[in-house]
């Protein structure tokens, strides 16, 4: 493995700039009332940031750029079938040591402008599971 990337896969300066948005994307979560329970912004299997919000799971991942302009919008989120089954894979692969019900699985892109200022954007229910049998389940279309 190459000694400059870390266990993900990014280099030093990604990581750093992963790791500050994944700060960010926590601070939105508890201002939003919820109960953070991990972050693991360097392990490529696991989410970013796991909580529970409202009684529910919630697996989130997030994507950070930074030298955007003020008025430029945040990156766009968009959910390809790749995405998709990272997703669906973290998910399950985090529900096979812990037991809840159900688990919703987001993505959250910040980005980073000036001296203390991000915007976020956030696309909750990418993945959806749950041992309810009246609970809907997300797939991807077909086409990317």
């Amino acid at each position: 493995m190459d000694e400059s990337k870390n266990a993900a896969g990014m280099s030093a300066e990604d990581a750093e700039l992963h790791q500050q948005g994944v700060r960010i994307a926590k601070s939105y979560f508890r201002y939003r009332g919820a109960e953070i329970l991990s972050a693991e912004a360097d392990n490529a299997d696991a989410p970013d940031i796991c909580c529970t919000v409202d009684e529910g799971t919630v697996l989130a991942d997030v994507v950070a750029v930074t030298n955007i302009d003020e008025e430029e919008e945040v990156p766009e989120l968009s959910v390809k079938k790749d995405d998709f089954w990272r997703c669906r894979r973290r998910a399950f692969l985090w529900l096979a040591e812990h037991r809840v019900s159900s688990v919703r699985y987001d993505l959250i892109s910040v980005g980073i402008f000036g001296q203390h200022h991000a915007r976020i954007r956030h696309l909750a229910g990418v993945f959806f599971w749950s041992d309810e049998p009246d609970q809907l389940s997300f797939y991807p279309e077909d086409r990317d």
